[in-house]
């Protein structure tokens, strides 16, 4: 999942500026109302689906801390090295999506 998010802003960077720049709720009207809110969800589910299989696979339970040591290395590490490396328009180097993948690996080590 890390590397695929590396690799994905290599092959849709303008894409991934957007995804790495604007947040959910900068987006959303003041109040959307609850039909938004469900296909927001919905459009979500396989994302939250996924991180929860992952959890209980990885740490045997799917309890807050689990989730978070999850996201952290799944999420929050690829999108930071990304954002770091597109600033300004740079490119991403050759080797990221390994050591990315190599570094959420360590993470998720018990």
């Amino acid at each position: 999942m890390a590397g695929t998010q590396v690799s994905f802003a290599r092959e849709q960077p303008e894409d991934a500026r957007l995804l790495l720049t604007a947040r959910r709720d900068d987006l959303l009207d003041a109040d959307p109302d609850d039909e938004f809110r469900a296909r927001l969800d919905g459009i979500n589910a396989p994302l939250t689906t996924a991180l929860t299989r992952l959890t209980k696979m990885l740490r045997r339970r799917a309890d807050a801390r689990g989730a978070d040591a999850v996201t952290r290395a799944v999420v929050d590490l690829p999108n930071a090295t990304i954002r770091r490396h597109m600033r300004d328009g740079g490119q991403l180097p050759g080797w990221l999506e390994r050591d990315v993948e190599a570094a959420a690996r360590r993470l998720l080590q018990p």
